[in-house]
């Protein structure tokens, strides 16, 4: 990946501005819990009308203001993601210009489209998920991590159980899902060149009546390519479940030892509405690291196919 950063140069304004508007969003998003604990265990314990309008408003503006930061590092994460895509596109169709017959051949056609076409497209990906994702789920991560310790440090114990053990699950998980994604680029490959060959060569496939033959090779390598695809899909659908399971029973235990300390009069009812709700911001974070590392997997197999063509030497020597 650190071949093609250069190509990020053009639009360096935006990868920088979309990380700084992300991290204002997760602010505001942070702010909001703390802010309905004040309204329950300050305003509505002590009927104060005004103050729970006074922190309603508040609370309006800090949603308005995240939803605006999150608009513009959007565009902006999109505007940098894409426009790297693009150049490293553009940068790869000029090198294969330069080309000899020799190194065509050590490329095939349609690997060469998959490289151009949804290689690139996942770069482009990554570079916008790297920018916004890889960015938010941390920080949510470690600020609701220190809002929940600075409202009940005993009752974030909880999270010394919880965080390794959803650590070490989505470590398994991308153990065994890199090998697939690196995997399905070749399938892509061996799918566009029968494609290719089968749409050039179409007036010899007719003429011979071949069709069959080549329906069935289609059919061969696509039902491969649905397998793979499969395979790594398969192993998100069993991950969900058991990180949706780990969630619960966090909350769970949270709201039973929190309910301890309701009673014993230690801690508010709002303060444990908001540690509930930064439980679930740490966790969704994991979540969201845990897809983009997937993705980021997906995009080392593609930037190591496009560094290759970028770095393969032409047997072409111009001549001044």
């Amino acid at each position: 990946m650190k071949k093609l950063l250069p190509f990020m140069k053009k639009y360096m304004k935006y990868a920088v501005l979309c990380p700084i508007m992300m991290i204002l969003e997760v602010l505001a998003d942070i702010i909001i819990p703390y802010l309905m604990a004040l309204i329950v265990d300050v305003g509505i314990a002590g009927r104060d009308v005004g103050y729970v309008v006074k922190m309603g408003i508040i609370m309006i503006f800090a949603a308005l203001f995240g939803m605006v930061m999150g608009i513009i590092s959007s565009h902006y994460g999109a505007t940098a993601g894409y426009g790297f895509a693009a150049e490293i596109r553009k940068e790869t169709f000029k090198k294969v210009q330069s080309f000899s017959f020799a190194n065509l051949d050590k490329f095939s056609v349609s690997s060469l489209i998959t490289r151009l076409t949804n290689d690139c497209n996942t770069l482009g990906q990554v570079a916008m998920m790297s920018l916004r994702m890889a960015v938010r789920a941390p920080f949510m991560m470690i600020f609701a991590l220190i809002m929940a310790l600075r409202i009940n440090a005993p009752l974030a114990a909880v999270f010394m159980v919880t965080i390794p053990l959803t650590v070490a699950l989505i470590a398994l998980i991308l153990t065994k899902a890199r090998p697939l994604f690196i995997k399905m680029q070749s399938r892509v490959d061996r799918v566009n060149a029968v494609i290719q060959e089968n749409l050039v060569g179409i007036r010899v496939v007719k003429s011979f009546n071949r069709q069959k033959h080549e329906e069935m090779k289609f059919k061969e390598r696509n039902d491969s390519l649905r397998d793979t695809a499969l395979k790594a899909i398969s192993i998100i659908i069993f991950f969900m479940p058991i990180l949706t399971l780990i969630t619960y029973a966090t909350i769970i235990a949270v709201l039973w030892f929190g309910g301890k300390q309701i009673v014993a009069g230690t801690m508010g009812s709002g303060e444990l509405l908001s540690f509930i709700t930064y439980i679930t911001q740490i966790l969704m974070s994991l979540i969201l690291l845990t897809f983009f590392f997937m993705q980021f997997l997906r995009g080392s197999a593609s930037a190591a196919r496009i560094a290759e063509v970028l770095d393969t030497e032409t047997e072409i020597v111009e001549i001044d």
